[in-house]
């Protein structure tokens, strides 16, 4: 993993500079700054500005593990290509899937409530349909809640994927398309051969570990600099992600510059 804003990473950056390449974006923790109540989170101004000047030129994408919905509002319905739910919600061809993962989330949803007395105070639990996602940020002892969550969902049948996030762990059906399949199907979709995608936790490591497919590149960048990440490139911060967005816009009228 290298810093994404190095000179010798610049001419990598500009050949993504095309209308055949997807740019997609987690958005908690990347294209908005991670609050302490999740239902606050908002992309910023600038930001949604810099992205609908991308749109115009080529495909932009959010796949998040929000719910399709939520992703809509929090998007201000500026983009055509939103995927939810850690890439079980928003790509047709995963209908069936989608279908199923409904059914299991809902069982949890009810173990849930039967349970609920033994939740630590200042847990929320979000159910988005196709997954659920359990936030313990607010409670008064983290690491308390956040084992009594584990050994909790643990219990659940069918047993779920747990991925965790930041202050959070997400309860993904097993065997279901995730973020990573999810780009994939998009790219194909849209008949692009490339594609960037930015994001910052945990829920991204299954994009930055895949191999692309044959005939496809993905360049992944990560927000924060971790060592066991398996992202090829990092930007420091999530406000650098906006000094990526005006890089790349100002790509399409002059020479990258990075630096």
């Amino acid at each position: 993993m290298t810093h994404l804003f190095l000179s010798k990473n610049a001419a990598a950056l500009k050949k993504l500079i095309t209308q055949r390449t997807l740019f997609a974006f987690d958005l908690d923790g990347t294209l908005a700054p991670i609050v302490a109540d999740p239902a606050h989170a908002g992309i910023p101004k600038t930001t949604l500005t810099l992205l609908c000047k991308l749109s115009t030129h080529t495909p932009v994408a959010v796949i998040s593990g929000r719910s399709l919905r939520d992703l809509k509002h929090r998007t201000s319905g500026n983009f055509a290509h939103l995927v939810g739910n850690h890439g079980i919600e928003g790509i047709a061809e995963f209908r069936t899937q989608s279908i199923e993962a409904r059914g299991t989330c809902k069982k949890w949803a009810q173990a849930l409530r039967r349970n609920g007395e033994g939740l630590d105070a200042g847990v929320v639990v979000e159910d988005k349909l196709y997954s659920l996602s359990l936030h313990y940020r607010m409670a008064r002892d983290r690491a308390r809640a956040r084992k009594k969550l584990i050994d909790l969902a643990d219990n659940f049948e069918p047993q779920p994927r747990i991925v965790p996030g930041k202050c959070v762990l997400n309860l993904v059906p097993q065997n279901m398309p995730h973020k990573g399949t999810a780009l994939v199907a998009l790219m194909k979709q849209l008949r692009v051969k490339q594609a960037l995608f930015i994001g910052d936790d945990q829920t991204d490591e299954d994009v930055f570990g895949m191999i692309s497919p044959r005939g496809l590149k993905i360049m992944t960048v990560r927000v924060g600099k971790k060592t066991r990440s398996k992202a090829q490139f990092y930007i420091r911060s999530q406000g650098d992600v906006e000094r990526l967005l005006r890089a790349i816009n100002e790509g399409w009228a002059d020479e990258l510059s990075l630096l």
